[in-house]
């Protein structure tokens, strides 16, 4: 394989790299086998950087879908669930829908923003120059 193909694949591979961050997917969507990546990480310092803002970008991806979920919500149609038809608005005689907030991804947003402010904290014992010891103990002990 050319150069100039290589460095074709590389692109592609990349590029779906950044949107889906799955490097099975990535190699598909190129349409190179998946070892082909790891041979490049193997062999290519420029490849390294290119991958790791690669890696950069997917990650900002889904923190954004998740900052979007957690605050903008999901749009749930609503169906009867007797008959399987769905419920429409009475005043537009749409689709009825509500959005479905993640209280859950709000959370880890919240601790990844500020993690001394959010970080669970556990304090065992009085004393903090003092070891704690734990026993695990089994119910046929």
């Amino acid at each position: 394989m050319g150069a100039d193909k290589i460095s074709l694949h590389k692109k592609a591979f990349l590029a779906a790299f950044r949107k889906n961050g799955n490097v099975t997917r990535a190699a598909e969507a190129a349409k190179i086998d998946r070892r082909t990546h790891y041979d490049w990480m193997k062999a290519d310092a420029a490849y390294i950087l290119d991958f790791a803002d690669a890696q950069k970008d997917a990650s900002d991806f889904l923190e954004e879908e998740a900052r979007r979920r957690a605050t903008e919500g999901v749009r749930k149609y609503r169906f009867n669930p007797k008959t399987g038809e769905p419920y429409t608005n009475p005043e537009t005689g749409l689709p009825y829908y509500e959005h479905d907030y993640s209280d859950t991804l709000l959370i880890f947003l919240m601790k990844g923003a500020d993690p001394e402010k959010y970080a669970e904290r556990h304090k065992i014992g009085s004393d903090p120059d003092q070891p704690v010891i734990l026993k695990v103990v089994y119910d046929d002990e």
